[in-house]
């Protein structure tokens, strides 16, 4: 996750109290930290895109989600330019 604004700290407080994520300072610079996933926030994660995918399948046919995963794809190409 990359995040420029001044919220980023905050976001990040919240998940390690949920214990979705876990922050790691590097030993030889505490200005550095490195912030990852726990299992439980990999889970929930995966959970949340299970049931986006499945309410998308309910409210869209498979060409229009074709279609719009297509976009998806060249907005991301386009933004790697």
């Amino acid at each position: 996750m990359i995040d420029k604004s001044s919220n980023t700290s905050r976001l990040v407080d919240k998940l390690a109290e949920k214990q979705l994520v876990q922050r790691e300072f590097l030993p030889n610079d505490r200005r550095v930290l490195h912030v990852s996933i726990t299992e439980t926030g990999s889970k929930l994660a995966n959970e949340c895109m299970d049931l986006l995918e499945s309410n998308l399948r309910t409210k869209f046919n498979q060409d229009e989600l074709n279609a719009t995963q297509k976009l998806i794809d060249e907005l991301k190409r386009s933004q790697k330019l």
